[in-house]
């Protein structure tokens, strides 16, 4: 009788494992970040902060985690195309983001893709 109730046991674990491998499997490998911010000052005045990538410096929290942080930047200075890439210590890691879209339009717009890695 206790080997009949161990037996269900653990073929109920077995399907429970299977299940749960499963709904890991179907899941894409991709997936996207998003973050929205509204704030009571004109797009204008923040825009600017955003798009042009070398002013992150004044205000992203990263920059007091590692005060050693190789930078480098690439393509235009600031809008669709500007690149920024990192290497720093392990609270900070090394990557690189690059804005795809840019635009000032009634909001501040900038979408960013970003690959980081982190240094542990």
């Amino acid at each position: 009788m206790i080997t009949n109730i161990l037996l269900g046991a653990a073929a109920a674990f077995v399907v429970l494992l299977v299940g749960l491998l499963l709904i890991v499997a179907m899941r894409p490998s991709d997936f996207r970040i998003s973050r929205q911010l509204s704030m009571a000052v004109p797009p204008a005045a923040i825009f600017p902060h955003v798009n042009e990538l070398a002013k992150w410096q004044a205000w992203s929290p990263w920059e007091e985690m590692d005060p050693h942080l190789q930078r480098t930047y690439e393509g235009p200075a600031a809008g669709e195309g500007a690149r920024y890439a990192w290497a720093g210590n392990s609270k900070v890691g090394q990557g690189n983001m690059t804005i795809t879209d840019s635009r000032l339009s009634g909001a501040c717009w900038a979408a960013i893709t970003s690959w980081v890695r982190s240094s542990v």
